[in-house]
Parts: C-alpha cells; sequence; structure tokens
C-alpha cells in the first residue's frame, strides 16, 4: 500500500496535501497549505475575525463555545466556521491514526491476519466454523476461537495450524470447483 501520511509540505502534491493539510502537533489540530502551518484554533478564531464575530481567546472557553455553535446549527457564518473547526481536529485524529498503521506496516509490525472476525472457515474435512475470537498474545502467538453459528461452544486453532489445513470458505469452495 502506498503511504497516504506525510509530513514535509515541499515534498506533496495537491492530492497528497489533501490528505495531509491537517496533522497533531504538540495535541493539538493543527492546518496546513503550501504557504502557512496554523493550528485549527488560530485559523478558526482568525476566521472569526475576518468576518466582524467576536469569540473568546481562552482555549478552554473557545472549545466550549465552539460546542454551543454546534448545536446552535450550521446556518450562520460562526455555526460554519465552528463546522469547520469541529471537521479539522476530528480529521487530524484519524490522519493520526492512519500514520500510527502506516509506520508499524513500515516497520514490519503490523499483522495481517488471513481472516477476520465473523468470517466462516472450513477445513480439510469441509467442516464450517465461524471466527468468533481472535486472541493475540505478547508472545506472538495468534489463536482463532472457532465455533458453529449461534453457540457459546468455542474450538481453538493457533495461526500455524490455521495455514495448513483451514480455508476461507469463499477459498474451499473456488477450490473444490477446480478454479
Amino acid at each position: 500500500m502506498n503511504r497516504l501520511t506525510k509530513n514535509d509540505v515541499k515534498e506533496m502534491g495537491m492530492l497528497d496535501l489533501s490528505h495531509n493539510q491537517v496533522f497533531v502537533k504538540d495535541r493539538e489540530a493543527w492546518y496546513r497549505d503550501f504557504d502557512m502551518e496554523i493550528t485549527a484554533r488560530d485559523l478558526a478564531q482568525a476566521m472569526f475575525a475576518r468576518n466582524g464575530i467576536e469569540c473568546p481567546s481562552d482555549n478552554e472557553e473557545f472549545d466550549e463555545y465552539m460546542l454551543e455553535l454546534l448545536q446552535d446549527g450550521y446556518e450562520t457564518i460562526d455555526g460554519m466556521i465552528a463546522l469547520y473547526y469541529n471537521a479539522l481536529w476530528a480529521f487530524a485524529d484519524v490522519r493520526e491514526i492512519l500514520k500510527e498503521y502506516e509506520d508499524l506496516e513500515e516497520q514490519g509490525l503490523l499483522i495481517k491476519l488471513p481472516v477476520g472476525m465473523g468470517d466462516t472457515i472450513v477445513n480439510q474435512f469441509h467442516e464450517e466454523w465461524q471466527v468468533q475470537k481472535i486472541d493475540i498474545y505478547k508472545d506472538g502467538n495468534i489463536v482463532f476461537r472457532c465455533g458453529h453459528e449461534g453457540t457459546e461452544d468455542y474450538s481453538a486453532y493457533h495461526l500455524s495450524y490455521y495455514k495448513k489445513d483451514w480455508w476461507r470458505k469463499e477459498e474451499a469452495e473456488k477450490a473444490l470447483e477446480g478454479k
């Protein structure tokens, strides 16, 4: 997968910038473009000032003011600025989660499981089991807890065993059809 999160604006094109225009620095949401970098709070306060709207300068009071404005809707200019401010810090949080995921993947630390919760797997005897729980242990051991749909009865299968003798239902059906 190509990395979406980047930090150096000089190396970004427009698409890269759109994925990275907001980010977290010093536990605050920031906005950037090719010419500037500013906290989301300072940007929103500047938007209020440009529109002749007074707003609190204290960070805590400002955040409370933004919440109040969001409750009143976005039909007014101050409501739109509050909505924009809310979207900036929310997008910054999401970007940071993606960045952590991409950092793990880059370092080879990301575990990509062959099945997920709720997947149906089939063993060599054509028995179907549903993955109901996945346990990942500190020692790197991965165990799938499988049962028949609607039961509380689990059987545990280690990932190494799964790779040899179990298939996703779709893969098993293709193999049986000779595809």
